[in-house]
């Protein structure tokens, strides 16, 4: 998961250097050709940053989307806007999903649709070990501190660029990869 997480992260920075958000990171929405290579799909409701200002749109899946992503949707005002850091979010859950086969936490789908929104919004403000606690028994600890910095509430906590995340990914599958070759210790 973590080396597939990379490549789409690699994808990402390729789009966020062209100035194109994404905004739709979603399981569905990453196929794998017949190498097992991971593609990202479907930039229908993708955005252009045609300045140096990031922008707010609204399209996207709710269950994936970053809380300002939220935020913009519901029209909270004084949020940070959607920019580069709302896909690495989305990545971050799309990536504990693969691991742990749970889709993120929602809100309750019978709410009406704005106080939906706002509930998630409200839930991912706390802090990603209180609401994503399942999640986070099942993936290693290398691994959630990877997720958990792209699942950060403020966008400048998470990681700068799509690169670093990759690179953030390739560093954690080499540790499992070098833990899993090491020797079980001696028991007496």
């Amino acid at each position: 998961v973590c080396r597939l997480g990379a490549k789409l992260a690699d994808a990402l920075a390729l789009a966020h250097t062209r100035q194109v958000l994404h905004c739709d990171i979603k399981p569905s929405n990453v196929l794998l050709d017949r190498y097992g290579r991971p593609l990202l799909a479907d930039f229908n409701v993708a955005v252009r940053v045609v300045t140096d200002e990031a922008v707010a749109p609204v399209g996207g899946t709710l269950a994936y989307m970053s809380p300002e992503q939220l935020a913009a949707f519901a029209g909270i005002a004084d949020q940070p806007p959607v920019a580069p850091h709302s896909d690495l979010y989305a990545l971050g859950l799309v990536l504990a999903e693969a691991l742990t086969g749970k889709p993120p936490p929602t809100a309750d789908p019978r709410a009406e649709a704005h106080k939906l929104v706002l509930d998630m919004w409200n839930q991912r403000r706390a802090d990603a070990d209180d609401w994503m606690p399942a999640h986070r028994a099942e993936i290693p600890p290398e691994v959630w501190r990877v997720l958990r910095r792209c699942l950060a509430f403020n966008p400048a906590e998470r990681y700068t660029t799509a690169a670093d995340l990759a690179s953030a990914l390739r560093g954690a599958a080499d540790l499992l990869d070098r833990q899993k070759a090491l020797p079980p210790p001696n028991r007496v």
